[in-house]
């Protein structure tokens, strides 16, 4: 589900895709501060168990952005985030960096990259800002589908368990139900 203050986990290799991540990272959260974003660089401290905060960071994920640079392709790291957010349906945004090949990709997190951009244009601050407006917008788009197919699933279930269908945590969306077992004979 949606929630205004939720983590957005950045899926990048630091060989070449640090720069493009730095430079978005550092604007989004100027232009949209009530985020989180999670960069394993800046948001893991020397001496924690790396895996262990980028594992929770990727559980509390309301959507990844991923930054397909053409070196990310042989990132054992990154198909393993992309694995987790897909088996989990977290919602992937596939930025692809200068046309890098989508051939290459042993996870394909969609059938297309929802974005594309040159590298030459993380180098200029306005283009950035644009750019970081345009993930956003992106991202908030696949929240929102994300949710509104949770509430149709919600809806359905709802129908079919009619009124035996009880709340137990109205925040969590966690429902309980009860249905008598009717005997074969």
């Amino acid at each position: 589900m949606y929630s205004e203050s939720g983590l957005i986990f950045i899926s990048h290799r630091r060989l070449d895709g640090e720069e493009v991540t730095a430079n978005l990272c550092d604007t989004l959260s100027v232009q949209f501060k009530e985020h989180n974003t999670f960069r394993d660089v800046t948001a893991v401290s020397v001496g924690e168990a790396a895996q262990i905060e980028i594992d929770k960071a990727m559980s509390g994920s309301d959507a990844f952005i991923f930054i397909h640079t053409p070196e990310s392709t042989e990132s054992e790291w990154i198909q393993k985030e992309l694995r987790f957010a897909i088996l989990r349906n977290i919602p992937v945004l596939w930025v692809q960096i200068d046309n890098a090949d989508i051939h290459k990709l042993k996870v394909v997190p969609s059938e297309k990259p929802h974005l594309s951009y040159g590298l030459c244009e993380f180098k200029d601050n306005k283009r950035v800002t644009e750019i970081a407006a345009e993930i956003m917008d992106r991202t908030f788009d696949l929240i929102m589908t994300k949710s509104n197919t949770v509430f149709d699933q919600h809806n359905v279930l709802g129908e079919i368990f009619e009124d035996k269908i009880k709340c137990v945590d109205s925040k969590k969306m966690i429902f309980n139900s009860t249905r008598p077992i009717t005997p074969h004979p």
